[in-house]
């Protein structure tokens, strides 16, 4: 639930730039992740014990010793999820440096179109799973002005971010906490396609009408 509805007030604000209703995307955020909890809480098998970081027997369970243990189990988790994010703005720095996102640009457009969204927003789409929507509004909003896409082109891509972006990076720090990588793509991702083809499909019976 928290990956997909998170940071409402700064992406929603990110998400008005490049031309998305920010009220509509914070509502189908919220929406969104209603659905994937009731549709997870469907789908996913029972635990056999608590999920925790943390375990103590009885004897070790007073105040002080779960205190030590979550302050110690914390500060290894935020070291542990530093580490990763610095890792990928390294990388992304380089691949940007050397061009390489654009060079991976061409080989995803017939992905855009499984996704229910244009050919050419390819790039907008990499970024917003590279950098994610905070971070790439600034991209988005140059390749509007340079008229690579357009502003409508950048709403259907919203749309697809709101519910799937940071793919690398979220995945990455939530599954150092442990919860299932494969579970938090397809999960994502299985949002991201209902809610993109859902949209166009509503233009479409609305067009006709």
């Amino acid at each position: 639930m928290v990956l997909i509805c998170h940071a409402l007030p700064l992406e929603c604000t990110v998400n008005k730039k490049v031309g998305s209703k920010p009220f509509r995307m914070a509502f189908l955020r919220i929406a969104g992740a209603l659905l994937a909890a009731v549709y997870l809480n469907l789908v996913l098998p029972e635990l056999s014990e608590p999920f925790s970081s943390l375990t103590l027997s009885a004897d070790e369970a007073s105040l002080s010793a779960v205190l030590q243990g979550w302050m110690l189990s914390s500060v290894k988790l935020t070291a542990m999820i530093f580490a990763i994010i610095y890792a990928l703005m390294f990388v992304q720095r380089l691949m940007e440096r050397y061009g390489l996102m654009q060079k991976l640009v061409e080989p995803l457009a017939p992905m855009m179109v499984f996704f229910g969204l244009p050919r050419n927003a390819a790039y907008l789409w990499l970024v917003g799973n590279v950098l994610g929507i905070s971070y790439g509004s600034a991209v988005m909003v140059q390749l509007e002005e340079e008229g690579k896409i357009s502003r409508e082109e950048a709403n259907e891509v919203n749309y697809h971010l709101i519910m799937n972006h940071s793919m690398l990076e979220d995945t990455l720090v939530f599954a150092s906490a442990g919860v299932s990588a494969l579970w938090i793509l397809t999960t994502r991702l299985l949002f991201a396609l209902l809610l993109v083809w859902s949209r166009k499909a509503i233009v479409k019976v609305l067009k006709f009408k």
